[in-house]
């Protein structure tokens, strides 16, 4: 993965309006790509697993994590 687009979306920041959708077979995998970057600013989990959700709190480093929400800064807005 760390070759591919794939791999650039979760090392790489992106500025636009872009969602990156991942698809990965193992919540180890996903945890390792997200902290492949050298960035970590924020990022969103949705699952239906408190235990899962309670993990990647643990487990990812980055400054914030949203669970099963979405951001409330959006710059489409503003001026």
């Amino acid at each position: 993965m760390a070759g591919s687009v794939f791999g650039r979306l979760a090392r790489e920041e992106i500025f636009a309006p872009v969602v990156g959708a991942l698809p990965f077979n193992h919540l180890d995998d996903a945890i390792s790509a997200a902290n492949s970057s050298a960035y970590g600013l924020q990022t969103g989990v949705y699952t239906s697993s408190i235990a899962t959700a309670l993990r990647v709190a643990r487990e990812l480093e980055v400054g914030g994590i949203i669970i099963n929400g979405t951001s409330s800064t959006r710059a489409d807005g503003m001026p």
